[in-house]
């Protein structure tokens, strides 16, 4: 199947999403699983993320879904931003409420990588460009963390379109030094 993602709320509940467009479904701590009903055609999925209540978010390839039933059922998200990028790379996703979050379609190594973001779960923005990120997570204080195969950015806040400032590496570093 090749697994590519997994997530869990801190309860029972827990998905895990596959390459082969896979979605399995857990609500007793991993003990049992239940493949889920996905909508559309078979896509691989790269990265899932729990939104809040029962609401998910799974990514991969040029293509968004959402269960509102803790992962049984799934549905696609229309995002009209994603309809003219013929070779999207959806890669990473991260939702901060059931409704508030970004998705990443990560490029095709060229340069165009780009961030998506909503606050309404219906209208979505384009608020970055990174090029091969492969994961996306909030850090609070409207501070995010973006990782690549070009390295870590620390940036404000996502969800709000417009030019990002990098917060770091404060001191124009092209890596950090860390000591475990």
């Amino acid at each position: 199947l090749g697994f590519r993602d997994s997530g869990t709320p801190g309860n029972e509940a827990g998905i895990a999403v596959a390459q082969d467009g896979t979605i399995i479904w857990t609500e007793n701590g991993g003990r049992t699983w239940a493949t889920a009903s996905v909508a559309g055609a078979a896509q691989p999925f790269e990265a899932v993320d729990y939104a809040g209540g029962d609401t998910w978010y799974a990514v991969g390839g040029n293509r968004v879904i959402r269960s509102t039933d803790n992962g049984r059922t799934w549905a696609s998200v229309s995002i009209p931003l994603l309809s003219g990028r013929r070779f999207a790379r959806l890669a990473a996703v991260e939702f901060i409420s059931e409704t508030e979050g970004v998705v990443g379609d990560a490029g095709m190594n060229d340069g165009t990588g780009r961030i998506y973001a909503t606050r309404d779960g219906q209208t979505w923005t384009e608020t970055a460009a990174y090029t091969n990120h492969r994961d996306i997570a909030y850090n609070g204080r409207d501070l995010w963390t973006i990782v690549g195969d070009q390295g870590i950015w620390v940036q404000d806040d996502l969800l709000v379109p417009g030019p990002k400032r990098r917060v770091l590496p404060a001191n124009g570093a092209r890596f950090w030094n860390v000591d475990f």
